[in-house]
C-alpha cells in the first residue's frame, strides 16, 4: 500500500471523511466514480458527457444497486442511486427503467441531455476533456 492507502486504512481516519449534509444528519460517502467527460458533439448542447461504461455498484440477488445518469440544470451529469430487492438482473433492470450495464461502449457514448453520440474519434479529439467526480453515497447504518 502507498502512503496516502495507508493513511485512510489506519484506525481512527474518520476525521478526514468528508460529511454530506442531508435533512435529519450526515452521510459518509463510501463509493466514489470517477470518469473521464467530454463536452457533447452538437454544438447547440454544450452538456458534459459522461465516459462512463457502467454504473452498477452491487449485482447480488435480493440488493441490486446502481447510479441513475440525468442531466442536471447546469447541464452536468448527476448520479442518484437506485436500488432494488429484486432476485434477479433483469427484474432490477426493468424495475430501474434503464440498463446500467449500457453505457459508453467502444469510446462512443450518447449525451444525457440531447442523444447524440460522441464517438470514438470525436472522444480522441477532445484530448482536454475535464475529470469529474460523481459520488454515490451509500451510507453505512
Amino acid at each position: 500500500m502507498d502512503k496516502p492507502q495507508q493513511e485512510f486504512a489506519a484506525p481512527g481516519f474518520e476525521h478526514k471523511q468528508p460529511q454530506l449534509t442531508r435533512p435529519g444528519g450526515y452521510l459518509t460517502p463510501v463509493a466514489y466514480l470517477w470518469t473521464r467527460t467530454v463536452r457533447c458533439k452538437r454544438l447547440d448542447c454544450e452538456a458534459t458527457v459522461p465516459l462512463v461504461r457502467q454504473t452498477w455498484l452491487c449485482k447480488k440477488a435480493g440488493r441490486f444497486v446502481a447510479l441513475q445518469v440525468s442531466p442536471g440544470a447546469d447541464n452536468r451529469p448527476r448520479f442518484t442511486r437506485v436500488q432494488s430487492a429484486h432476485r434477479s438482473e433483469q427484474q432490477a433492470i426493468q424495475a430501474f427503467g434503464f440498463d446500467p450495464g449500457k453505457f459508453s461502449k467502444g469510446g462512443n457514448a450518447a449525451c444525457i441531455s440531447c442523444g447524440t453520440v460522441a464517438d470514438s474519434e470525436y472522444v480522441k479529439q477532445e484530448g482536454r476533456a475535464a475529470w469529474t467526480l460523481a459520488s454515490g453515497c451509500l451510507s453505512r447504518r
